[in-house]
Formats: structure tokens, sequence, C-alpha cells
């Protein structure tokens, strides 16, 4: 029998019940009926896990290219059931260039897989699961122009800047969808790290 104000997302009782170890049935079933005053808990980069997501780091160089630009792709496939938010942006550029970051829909990835190069961020967990979301890179670099705009700016020479400065900033990349990198500039040495959060969509996160 169904309970008034039921709590249907299952994973903030599993959340409260590995935080405390608490035993027996879930914790808090269901909302309060009126409103009630509340304290919350900081949760830091240390409980990620057991609030049902899983944390990764892909990093990577490439060379400088004669008449190319270099490109770098972050891609959620079409049907994963996964929500990636990306929580830290570092690009580097070893001359002058003009990066730019564009979030779009693609269901491809580019020319060379960089499975090796992306890595959990929890060591509790090693290198497992897999992440949904797929790295890719290559030479020269896709054309951008079709999607949001995430980044574009220029880099001086031997610099490195940093996308998200604040929580507001992060953004999701939704099944269907990658985070684009190119170089605007050829011929340049160039690079990126990327940290981004997974977990499963719930019911109402997912669309048709």
């Amino acid at each position: 029998m169904a309970k008034f104000n039921e709590i249907l997302v299952g994973r903030y009782n599993r959340f409260a019940q590995k935080l405390f170890q608490l035993k027996g049935a879930a914790p808090c079933p269901q909302l309060a009926s009126e409103i009630t005053l509340s304290h919350p808990l900081f949760h830091g980069h240390e409980n990620r896990l057991i609030e049902g997501w899983n944390t990764y780091s892909y990093s990577i160089q490439l060379g400088a290219s004669v008449g190319n630009a270099n490109g770098f792709r972050l891609r959620n496939p079409t049907g994963s059931n996964v929500i990636a938010v990306v929580e830290k942006v570092t690009l580097t550029a070893f001359a002058a260039a003009i990066p730019e970051l564009e979030l779009e829909p693609t269901v491809a990835d580019l020319g060379t897989a960089q499975v090796l190069l992306v890595k959990n961020r929890d060591g509790r967990v090693g290198n497992s699961p897999t992440p949904a979301c797929r790295a890719s890179s290559a030479q020269p670099a896709v054309l951008l122009g079709t999607g949001a705009f995430i980044y574009h700016g220029f880099a001086p020479a031997n610099s490195a800047i940093e996308v998200i400065s604040t929580e507001d900033a992060q953004f999701s990349i939704a099944p269907g969808f990658a985070l684009n990198y190119t170089s605007l500039t050829a011929n340049v040495q160039t690079g990126w790290v990327v940290w981004w959060r997974e977990r499963a969509l719930e019911e109402l996160e997912r669309t048709s």
C-alpha cells in the first residue's frame, strides 16, 4: 500500500542507510506532511560513491601537427541511461591558441578512442565500473558551431585555463550528447583534463 508523500527515488534512502550504517527497512520512505526545519549535512567527494555516483577523469595532450588543429570529445552514448555531470575542465596550450568547448548531440566518437586514459577518481572501487562516457581525440579537429557553447576565448602560450570556476558552472552531458573541444589554431600542442561524475537516470528524468 502506497504511503502519503511516498519517496519514489530510492537512491536517497540507500544513501541514508549507507551513510549512517542503518539496519532494517528504508529509514526515510516519505516526506513530512508539513513544512519542517532541517539542517543540511556537508557532503564531500568521499560521499559521492554512497550517493550513487561514480567519479572519473580523462587527461590527454596532443602534439602540434602542421596544418591541423587538435580535437577531443567526451560522449555519453544514446541509450546509456546515465547522466554525466562535468565538474572540472582544464585547457592547456603550448603556443597562443583559441580553444573552444561546445556541447552538442552526436552518436559518433572521434578518430582515436582513448579508453586507457579514463580513470576512476575513487580508489575504493579501483577502475570499475567502466564509465558510460567515451573519450576520443582527433587530428584534425572536427568543426564546431552547431551546439551550445561552453567556452570560447584566447589562450596565451604555455597557459592553462580553468573553464569551471564555481559549482553553478558545472553542466551535464545527457545520453546522446558530447562535450567537444577544438583549438581553432592549427599546429599547436594542446591538452585537456576533464573530471566528471555519473549515475543512473531516475525514472522521471528519462525522455523518450
